[in-house]
């Protein structure tokens, strides 16, 4: 099984199996607010390029050979991740995991009333946030990393044919509940 295949069964498998939601309690005076909260506004931010781990070390000489092909194999990285995702149409699964919990939260309250913001959002400051929403709560979505990392040990099929290098999928995400009239993060 070729390398790129490798990585599109196993983003299959993460993006329908890794995102799973996991039950996270808030505390009563929390959850007492949210339910008497009058509007919600689902947000997201655009997400970081998908992670890709070069298949070859940049090496330079000296400090300076070294801040130069750094510089070169981030850019480099960067360009592999964004051919990675218009390749394999990937998606930025913090969509999926908030699809999720907005049916989890909906189904524990089901008198609210969410709206959701399609386009993602640039900046995730929250007293730049209650410029924006002067009206209820947010929810806001952000994936913070996600893509194939290098691992140490381990992870022997996800080596590329030939290789010594062990990858696996990584999903970082963030998800807050904020008070914007207040600047607080519930």
């Amino acid at each position: 099984m070729s390398f790129p295949v490798q990585i599109l069964l196993l983003i299959t498998f993460f993006v329908i199996g890794g995102c799973t939601p996991n039950v996270i309690k808030i505390d009563n005076a929390t959850k007492g607010s949210l339910s008497r909260a009058q509007q919600i506004t689902a947000i997201h931010y655009i997400h970081p390029v998908f992670e890709m781990p070069l298949h070859s070390n940049y090496v330079g000489g000296g400090a300076i050979g070294g801040a130069i092909s750094g510089a070169f194999s981030g850019v480099v990285a960067r360009s592999q991740g964004e051919r990675i995702e218009e390749k394999f149409g990937l998606y930025d699964p913090i969509l999926h995991v908030k699809e999720d919990f907005l049916s989890t939260v909906l189904n524990e309250f089901p008198s609210l009333k969410i709206s959701q913001i399609s386009a993602p959002l640039k900046n995730d400051d929250v007293h730049d946030l209650k410029g924006q929403f002067q009206k209820g709560y947010i929810l806001d979505f952000q994936t913070r990393q996600w893509g194939i990392a290098r691992h140490a040990e381990g992870w022997e099929y996800l080596k590329p044919p030939g290789s010594q290098k062990r990858r696996k999928a990584t999903f970082i995400a963030r998800a807050r509940l904020i008070d914007p009239n207040q600047e607080i993060i519930l």
